[in-house]
């Protein structure tokens, strides 16, 4: 039995295609924590995976957990302005935080390898900074 760490962003385009996988580690008798948004808690669990929640990185899986401020920024943007602006702070700055929970929870769950969505760049820092595939 290996031990696996998902990680995706917590948007259900990112979490949604990572249930077969999950679900399929799972069932060949692997250990499955999975760290994303607390939106998707319930969903993960079912399969039998551990949820794990965001603590450092943005859960912006429920609205009210994005500053205001950031939330009317957003809102004043349309087209590539916005994708733009997603993806410098709902992806890129996001993955600071996700970086420092992700070794945090290394510590507590030495996983074999981390499984990840294109978009979760947090992953590829951990793989560089602690070796993990």
């Amino acid at each position: 039995m290996a031990r696996f760490l998902i990680a995706t962003i917590p948007v259900v385009g990112h979490v949604s295609p990572m249930l077969p996988i999950a679900q399929t580690l799972i069932s060949r008798g692997h250990e499955v924590w999975w760290y994303t948004g607390a939106l998707f808690q319930e969903r993960i669990t079912a399969l039998g995976a551990r949820f794990v929640s965001m603590h450092a990185g943005l859960d912006y899986s429920i609205a009210e957990n994005v500053p205001a401020e950031l939330s009317a920024q957003r809102r004043k943007l349309r087209g590539l302005a916005q994708l733009k602006f997603d993806l410098e702070h709902f992806f890129i700055q996001a993955a600071v935080g996700n970086a420092k929970d992700l070794l945090s929870l290394l510590e507590q769950f030495p996983a074999d390898g981390i499984v990840a969505d294109s978009f979760f760049i947090a992953a590829a820092w951990v793989h560089e900074q602690a070796g993990i595939p």
